[in-house]
């Protein structure tokens, strides 16, 4: 069951307050190209040849201090590059029961003579439920349990979580690549490019109200240039701070002063986690994206205000085209940027100042900083907030307070602004005194709509909690009136949707093994998985939550079944489709990628076709059965091209292990982290109808793990605790004994598995 940490003392916060008034008032998830008034005049020449995917417009009114005259800037244009993905296609189908129900004793079961051998409770298990999941952890990618099926003329079930789990693959080594071959460099030239800038603008503002913002500014491009090149030429009067911040990132400590801006920041987010931890030439880009990511520029301080106003404008002047070639593709991966960025700034400056150009002018244009200073004031705020600040009973709205312009900002997640409604201080305390200081992975599909998460959360205690039941209902609702518009602002929101249909209620239509509760449970697992898989893949550009801190020779009939699930495997053809499309448009993608993704949605798309014939009651082909049965052989293609090394002539799924863990919200209080992880696959049984009779098939499923943690662990410190992977000491020619972790599956997780076998 859940542990609930006891509020003590003084309280930190860094939640959204996008739920007001103590959580009973509207809630607003991210920023929706509805609320803008107008785009069409706002593209500027700067960001004529950017295309972004997008969904993020901010149209701003305020009245000048010198008259009353409104003044209406409207944030510049970008392109949706995943525009119609959700009714580019879709798939239309008809559920016929058909009438198949294993008997007790299973004696309807066409292939039982080959698992007569298992364990009474597997066996009755499988007869009540129609389904059983192994306990254990057996396989390290899921193509290799498939290729062992065929081997042995077992019959395959085809799961959505192996289609999801590879589209995860790809996902991972796409946006690797382009991070390697691409935004690495860019970013250092970046970073150079607006440190000389800052100096030239520090030079220009001596002894002028603005010297103290550009001052700033020059220490913190000499921070980011330094991090990504250790001999960067770093100015003499910033020289300390500089190194004093260098010390703090690179030692990810934890939440402390910044030696530079002065308030807090938790240097523990700098660790290198995700696939990053594993790769040295990615790690320096994994902190210095961290910095330009977190970084906040508050609105309510005139010197970080002024400090944006003249990072902007040199932007403008040089920098742009880097700075948007860098922001569009990690927009299209992982979503828009929560926090006000040069897209609302510059349109902003150019009506305010009477000259944008020149910062010496802009410095003494009292009456235009006014102007930009209510244009500010009056822009929308983010709907996650990152930054710490001292809980005071409610008395600030922390939202206001952390308004703030980032550089490269960190992005807008549905499941971080779903986390934040639900902890404290939005949910108040239980009965017993205590405060929800982490949220629970079940809170994503809840608030999705999925029934069965939030009764597993009414039986952990989590409505218990004041406001918890009255803010997840005002979730639930914002969230399923939202179009596809919102869905398709990035590759990371899309993937969240694809997976949604897992969540829906199975009827007495459909095949008897989806109709018990324990399947929906088991959708559950999958669903939590591939997110986690998702949270993985983007840890570095997503903002984070934090509470408030107070064979043999027979030839055998092996036609298999796939998980007919429709909706998903069609929503991930799309997805597919729009990934290679969307980095064709960039140029970060090779031919023989975009015929990997061309198989890879052609298999998605068979998929779907199979699982509306299944659902129908019709008859397979051969070609289709064929299709199944080689299931693990194409898996292992796009494993293959997506995780091996090219240098690897005999690659073994040992060697590339699955299992993954990723940190996704935080809670200063106890200085734990909430993990979610998978551990590898386990192997599913279940009585599939199959040409008219009922059949043992078998697959692979995710399994998921949740659980808070005293640190934030890469993925070689949770393989290794958990045993997935083994370090090979060559003096010894042992392995390096690694103190266990000792994490176990969620209750309700473990409540799928068979104990004994």
């Amino acid at each position: 069951m859940k542990k609930n940490l006891k509020k003590t003392g003084a309280v930190l916060l860094a939640t959204s307050l996008v739920i007001q008034a103590a959580g009973c008032a509207d809630i607003n998830l991210g920023k929706s190209s509805d609320d803008a008034s107008s785009k069409d005049s706002a593209e500027s020449e700067t960001s004529s040849n950017a295309q972004e995917a997008s969904t993020k417009d901010a149209t701003t009114a305020a009245t000048t201090s010198s008259n009353t005259t409104t003044v209406s800037v409207e944030s510049l244009e970008r392109t949706n590059m995943l525009n119609g993905l959700f009714s580019e296609e879709t798939v239309e189908y008809t559920v016929k029961a058909d009438g198949l129900v294993p008997e007790s004793d299973l004696s309807n079961v066409a292939n039982i003579e080959d698992y007569s051998y298992y364990s009474e409770d597997f066996l009755t298990a499988l007869a009540t439920d129609g389904f059983v999941i192994s306990p254990y952890n057996t396989g390290y990618e899921f193509f290799d349990s498939y290729e062992m099926n065929r081997y042995l003329q077992k019959c395959n079930f085809v799961t959505v979580d192996s289609m999801m789990h590879t589209y995860h693959l790809y996902f991972t080594y796409l946006l690797k690549k382009t991070e390697k071959e691409y935004l690495s460099s860019e970013l250092a030239e970046l970073g150079k490019e607006m440190l000389d800038a800052s100096k030239e603008q520090y030079e220009a503002l001596k002894g002028t109200d603005w010297e103290n913002a550009a001052l700033l500014n020059v220490a913190y491009f000499a921070v980011g240039a330094s991090l990504l090149d250790d001999s960067t030429d770093v100015p003499d009067y910033v020289a300390d701070n500089v190194k004093s911040e260098l010390s703090l990132i690179n030692n990810a400590a934890g939440i402390t002063s910044s030696p530079i801006f002065g308030f807090d920041e938790d240097y523990s987010q700098y660790k290198p986690r995700g696939y990053y931890d594993q790769d040295e030439d990615l790690k320096p880009y994994f902190r210095a994206m961290m910095w330009y990511g977190r970084i906040n520029y508050d609105t309510s301080e005139d010197d970080l205000l002024k400090a944006s106003v003249l990072m902007t404008t040199a932007m403008q002047q040089g920098p742009i085209t880097r700075w948007e070639k860098i922001y569009t593709v990690t927009a299209f991966f992982a979503g828009e940027a929560d926090d006000l960025s040069y897209y609302e700034y510059q349109p902003a400056i150019a009506s305010s100042f009477a000259d944008a150009s020149d910062v010496t002018a802009i410095a003494s244009d009292s009456d235009g900083y006014a102007s930009f200073k209510a244009l500010v004031d009056a822009m929308e705020g983010p709907s996650i907030n990152s930054t710490i600040t001292m809980d005071d009973g409610g008395a600030t709205d922390h939202v206001a307070e952390s308004k703030g312009f980032r550089f490269i900002g960190q992005r807008f997640s549905l499941d971080a602004a779903i986390f934040q409604n639900l902890i404290y201080s939005k949910t108040k305390e239980n009965s017993e005194g205590e405060t929800r200081n982490l949220p629970d992975a079940l809170d994503v599909p809840a608030a999705l709509g999925s029934e069965k998460a939030m009764e597993l959360l009414e039986e952990q205690g989590d409505t218990d909690y004041e406001n918890y039941t009255e803010n997840m209902e005002k979730l639930q609702g914002v969230i399923s009136a939202k179009d596809d518009t919102f869905w398709e602002a990035s590759l990371s929101s899309a993937w969240l949707k694809t997976l949604t249909p897992l969540l829906s209620e199975k009827t007495s239509e459909h095949p008897y093994f989806m109709q018990s509760d324990k399947w929906a449970i088991k959708d559950i697992e999958g669903f939590l998985a591939s997110w986690t898989e998702l949270k993985h893949d983007t840890v570095l550009y997503a903002k984070q939550p934090v509470a408030e801190m107070g064979g043999d020779d027979i030839e055998k009939d092996d036609r298999g079944y796939v998980e007919p699930e429709p909706d998903v495997y069609t929503g991930l053809k799309n997805l597919i489709n729009k990934t290679s499309e969307g980095l064709d448009a960039y140029g970060y993608i090779s031919d023989t990628e975009k015929e990997n993704l061309a198989l890879l949605s052609e298999l998605a798309d068979n998929l779907s076709t199979i699982s509306v014939k299944e659902l129908a009651g019709e008859t397979l082909t051969d070609d289709e059965y064929e299709l199944i049965r080689g299931y693990g052989g194409s898996l292992e293609h796009f494993w293959h091209d997506a995780v091996v090394s090219p240098d690897d002539e005999s690659p073994s799924p040992d060697e590339y292990p699955s299992a993954l863990v990723t940190d996704v919200a935080t809670d200063p209080n106890g200085g734990e982290y909430l993990e979610c992880a998978t551990g590898g696959t386990a192997t599913i049984y279940v009585i599939a109808p199959v040409d008219g009779q009922l059949k043992i098939c078998e697959g692979e499923v995710f399994a998921f793990y949740e659980f808070a943690y005293s640190e934030r662990l890469t993925d070689s410190e949770w393989r290794l605790g958990m045993g997935f992977e083994h370090e090979y000491d060559p003096e010894t020619y042992g392995y390096v004994e690694h103190e266990p972790l000792g994490i176990e599956r969620p209750w309700w997780a473990e409540q799928l598995r068979t104990s004994t076998w």
